[in-house]
């Protein structure tokens, strides 16, 4: 796992969550070091309008990072779908 997520080191961080290796944002980080260094899928890759997005505010900043050409079926992780995955248990929680 530690040389699968080595190979993303200084790459930019991808504001338009674009599921490449090309830039790389938190939660697809922790999903293909997973994945591609020990085999384990925490989720299923979900396109980005099953998610809910639909918020006034949400919509602005998606506007502003893609303009109008929002790529909805952009398969993508969220920080949700991997703190929901029974792969993974809480080790510590500061509440």
């Amino acid at each position: 796992m530690l040389r699968a997520g080595q190979r993303y080191l200084g790459r930019p961080y991808d504001l338009r969550f674009e599921w490449s290796d090309k830039k790389i944002y938190c939660s697809e980080l922790v999903w293909k070091i997973y994945q591609r260094g020990a085999g384990i899928t925490l989720a299923k890759p979900r396109p980005m309008d099953s998610y809910r997005l639909g918020h006034p505010t949400v919509r602005s900043l998606m506007v502003k990072r893609w303009g109008e050409d929002i790529h909805w079926k952009e398969p993508m992780v969220a920080p949700s779908d991997l703190a929901d995955s029974p792969m993974l248990v809480t080790v510590h929680d500061t509440y």
